[in-house]
């Protein structure tokens, strides 16, 4: 068990970007090791993971929707939504770089893009 546990914190603490779940208790992570993957945590210290590989490149950020659709920027430029395990959706593409995102209460999405220096504001059916 506390394998597990520092396991997890050193999951959490090397990744580049991590989110609560909705309900509380399960953190999800990117970790950009090889193959890149988002990982799920549970309070416990057991990880799993949730996609792992293409689409995503470069997962540098996230974020989880009041539903617990996980939403994921990868640095190549595009915003993927994982709705559950293997189904990866693209929401929008063509951005500069993205690296951070946020949710407002009105289910947009701002995402942080560091190769224009700029916010970019992504309605949830990907227009930006």
């Amino acid at each position: 068990m506390i394998h597990r546990v520092r396991w997890s914190l050193f999951a959490l603490l090397s990744s580049l970007a991590g989110a609560q779940m909705p309900r509380g208790g399960d953190y999800v992570a990117v970790d950009v090791s090889a193959p890149p993957r988002v990982l799920v945590i549970t309070p416990s210290g057991a990880v799993s993971t949730l996609h792992q590989g293409p689409p995503l490149a470069q997962p540098s950020g996230i974020a989880v929707t009041p539903t617990g659709a996980v939403l994921v920027a990868d640095f190549s430029g595009t915003l993927y939504r994982i709705d559950a395990p293997g189904v990866v959706v693209p929401v929008a593409s063509g951005l500069a770089g993205p690296i951070r995102i946020a949710l407002e209460r009105n289910g947009d999405i701002l995402v942080a893009e560091l190769s224009a220096a700029r916010i970019s504001r992504v309605t949830p059916q990907g227009s930006v």
